[in-house]
């Protein structure tokens, strides 16, 4: 076979291949090589194309209808994939792909619902895993949170003061704003004595008369 050159055939494939699953999984790959190397024979080429945060969402969605599985399941672990995309993967047969789905960081709550009620075990252990972590909010951008003013920076509330217990308003005016002061008349004062010609104090006329 090696004579008739078929072997030498079979080896400029395998370079080939090689040679592409390396371009695929390369840094810079151009726009229309994604379109391309999408439809290479190599099952190992369009899965290196479907696992790049850089794909093109329109090549991600045409990976995720891939007849292999692998295909489908790096598609599914792809941070890049819309929930449109994940939802539609979690409908299918491989369990592979169904954990791969139930992994990724952009899969919504409700598709991990779902998975919850698969009828394979280790697909609903994966989703119930995922549905247990605490949920993360990343910042987008590049800012990072020690150049944000202190004012700015994520972080817990601080706690509002509240009373000690078995203490009222009154006894509490660190708590509560203070009551407006509001300024008492002044008492009724008792009438002066006229005094007389020789400057002494004539007595009242005696009551009765």
């Amino acid at each position: 076979m090696a004579a008739s050159g078929i072997g030498g055939v079979r080896d400029a494939t395998t370079r080939e291949g090689s040679a592409a699953w390396h371009e695929a999984s390369g840094a810079d790959l151009a726009g229309p090589r994604f379109l391309e190397l999408a439809h290479h024979r190599d099952p190992a080429v369009r899965e290196a194309l479907a696992r790049r945060e850089d794909c093109p969402l329109g090549v991600l969605a045409s990976l995720a209808h891939d007849a292999r599985p692998a295909v489908r399941a790096a598609a599914a672990s792809n941070g890049r994939a819309r929930a449109a995309i994940l939802d539609n993967l979690a409908r299918d047969r491989d369990p592979g792909v169904l954990k791969a789905v139930a992994r990724n960081p952009a899969t919504t709550r409700d598709t991990l619902l779902k998975l919850c009620g698969h009828r394979r075990q280790e697909v609903r252990r994966v989703a119930l895993r995922a549905l247990a972590e605490p949920e993360a909010a990343p910042m987008t951008g590049d800012v990072s949170t020690g150049d944000l003013p202190l004012e700015l920076r994520d972080g817990p509330a601080p706690p509002l003061p509240t009373a000690p217990a078995g203490l009222g308003r009154h006894h509490a005016p660190a708590f509560y704003a203070p009551k407006p002061v509001v300024p008492s008349p002044p008492p009724p004062q008792p009438p002066t004595p006229e005094r007389g010609t020789d400057g002494l104090a004539t007595p009242p006329p005696p009551a009765g008369r």
